[in-house]
C-alpha cells in the first residue's frame, strides 16, 4: 500500500485569507491570535507574514513543481 500525503489535511490559502493574516498582523495580534481567527496553524501565519515583509506578496509563485514530459 503506497504512503502518501493526506491530501485532505492539506489546502492552499486564497489571496482573501492571506490578506486577512496581514491585516490582523498590522493591527499588532501575535500569531497564535492571527491562526485562531484565520483557522490556519502559527507556522503558515509566520510564512505568510515573511513572505509579505520579503517580497510585498502573498500569491503563490506560479510554475513551480516538476516540468510536464510530454511523449513525441
Amino acid at each position: 500500500m503506497p504512503r502518501g500525503r493526506a491530501w485532505a489535511a492539506y489546502r492552499h490559502l486564497s489571496n482573501f485569507v492571506n490578506g486577512r493574516i496581514i491585516g490582523v498582523r498590522n493591527r499588532g495580534e501575535p500569531f497564535r491570535q492571527i491562526a485562531q481567527i484565520v483557522g490556519c496553524s502559527v507556522m503558515t501565519a509566520e510564512q505568510v507574514v515573511t513572505r509579505w515583509t520579503q517580497d510585498n506578496s502573498v500569491a503563490r509563485k506560479a510554475g513551480t513543481g516538476p516540468f510536464r514530459r510530454t511523449t513525441p
